[in-house]
């Protein structure tokens, strides 16, 4: 009984030291299994709750709308090979070219805009254009072409070359008699056309001897005619309207009447080196009006001579250094001369 009460501790010990040993090699073998399986490590909750969520599709990439430029300051991310340069003519249905031609090309799609001109010859360039095939062009030249617009054009998959071609737009004509202050006929006067819608459009015109003219194919709106030779006849206020023919009577101070006398000093001396101004003026009922002036000095004797003159009355104004200017309005159908004029630097001039 002493022998068998001595071995039952030592073999309650190795029981127990068998139960450990068999449990931590069990756990051991779980945790490498569950390794082998895919199991995350342990981590924070916040960690293992990101990682377990799927990748937000809006995350994935960026939006084409932020590669636009005009969203962001940073720059295109396309390849530079990408763009490539337009170049282009803008000419007239005459293949004439059309210089300073206003040209705009707008994408929404590459969110880009070129402004630009044709140059002295007609041609443009349009540099680093980005593919898209939403552009829009709009050619303008006014008021004397009709503007090009096109829509849906595709640009920038290679190398390209415009060439575009602007209408005129609806044409217009004038048809006058020029006459003097009597009804008589102005022939062979010429005179330049000069619209006042299009800067440098203008036309060389001339009277027969009916004293018509007609000009024909003309900028529609405002114009000026201006004579090419002295006297100095302006013409002012005459509006073509598109597609109509403008019939008008212009009365200009031209024919065979002279004008002549002698400008001196109260006490009677004569004053060389006088300008003299002469301006008349003719208006119309239509609005428009008609102005012819003439200049001359007087010579050493005082003296001063108009020649080639309308009928009708005048103004004249006489200016010199050191005396009052003076004004007069004479009519050379009715006196031709001499007149006397006397200048004054303290009293009125006096006319006769």
């Amino acid at each position: 009984m002493f022998r068998k009460a001595n071995y039952l501790p030592v073999i309650l010990l190795l029981f127990l030291l068998t139960v450990v040993v068999a449990y931590f090699t069990l756990d051991r073998r779980q945790h490498l299994s569950g390794k082998t399986d895919g199991a995350a490590d342990p981590v924070s909750p916040g960690i293992s709750e990101s990682r377990s969520q799927p990748p937000d599709s809006s995350m994935a990439r960026p939006s084409s709308s932020s590669l636009k430029i005009h969203e962001s300051n940073e720059p295109v991310t396309v390849a530079q090979q990408d763009h490539v340069d337009v170049s282009g003519s803008v000419s007239d249905e005459f293949d004439n070219p059309v210089p300073f031609a206003r040209l705009q090309l707008n994408s929404i799609s590459a969110g880009i805009r070129f402004t630009t001109q044709s140059g002295a010859d007609g041609s443009f360039l349009l540099k680093q254009v980005q593919p898209a095939d939403d552009y829009h062009l709009i050619v303008e030249s006014a008021p004397r072409y009709i503007p090009f617009d096109s829509y849906d054009m595709t640009l920038g998959n290679q190398g390209e070359n415009l060439d575009i071609t602007l209408e005129y737009t609806t044409r217009t004509s004038l048809q006058c008699v020029i006459q003097d202050q009597l009804g008589n006929a102005v022939p062979a006067l010429e005179l330049l056309a000069v619209s006042e819608e299009w800067s440098g459009y203008s036309a060389g015109i001339s009277s027969d001897q009916s004293g018509m003219f007609s000009l024909s194919n003309f900028i529609p709106g405002r114009m000026t005619l201006l004579s090419r030779s002295v006297p100095n006849i302006m013409i002012v206020g005459l509006v073509l309207s598109p597609g109509e023919l403008t019939s008008c009577e212009l009365v200009v101070d031209i024919g065979s009447q002279q004008l002549f006398g002698m400008v001196t000093g109260n006490d009677g001396v004569p004053i060389q080196g006088v300008d003299i101004r002469m301006r008349f003026v003719q208006r119309h009922d239509d609005g428009y009006r008609s102005m012819t002036t003439r200049s001359v000095t007087t010579n050493a004797a005082g003296g001063f001579h108009f020649s080639g003159l309308g009928s009708g009355v005048r103004e004249l104004s006489f200016s010199a250094p050191g005396f009052k200017g003076y004004e007069a309005e004479l009519d050379p159908s009715l006196y031709p001369g001499p007149h006397s004029i006397a200048l004054s630097s303290s009293t009125s001039p006096t006319a006769h």
